[in-house]
């Protein structure tokens, strides 16, 4: 049986090799057409407009399930996270707090900290963070809830990593 499975495994592998290494089709057109096209479809543009550089998002980029962006980065010791819209420009949070946990190497309980808002756009933490910032985190979005309702939160996990 384990012959029969090399033996499969050895074939499909070499088919797949031979595919790869075959001459592209002759009926594809080659790559020198298509560009003058692209060039006419920039003269139709706007001239005024000014192609914008793509937005910077401070920190670790975190896409949000309802749209949007988290940056997440450590200063002087305190999380800080940042809010973006679709667009990655700054955006108003629209939660009221944030709860981070992860696993510090330094302790054996999960951490935890309560981000609140900071600035316009920022929600920052006052307990002091130790390093290495590399860990597995839990992130959680609380929205304001009325009273004696149960806040729906965004809930992430991700990789946090930080020199």
């Amino acid at each position: 049986m384990r012959t029969m499975v090399a033996l499969l495994f050895v074939v499909g592998s070499t088919l797949s090799l031979v595919a790869q290494s075959r001459p592209a089709d002759k009926k594809t057109p080659p790559a020198a057409k298509a560009a003058p096209a692209a060039a006419d479809d920039s003269a139709t543009k706007d001239p005024k407009k000014k192609e914008e550089p793509p937005a910077k998002i401070e920190g670790m980029e975190i896409a949000r399930s309802g749209g949007g962006f988290l940056g997440l980065k450590v200063v002087n010791g305190t999380f800080k996270m940042f809010f973006y819209d679709a667009k990655k420009k700054a955006t108003t949070p629209n939660v009221a707090r944030a709860i981070l946990r992860w696993d510090g190497k330094y302790k054996a309980p999960p951490e935890r900290v309560v981000l609140t808002a900071g600035g316009p756009n920022t929600f920052i933490s006052e307990r002091t963070v130790k390093p290495p910032y590399k860990f597995r985190l839990s992130l959680l979005l609380l929205p304001d809830a009325p009273e004696g309702t149960e806040p729906a939160g965004e809930n992430y996990n991700v990789d946090f990593a930080q020199d």
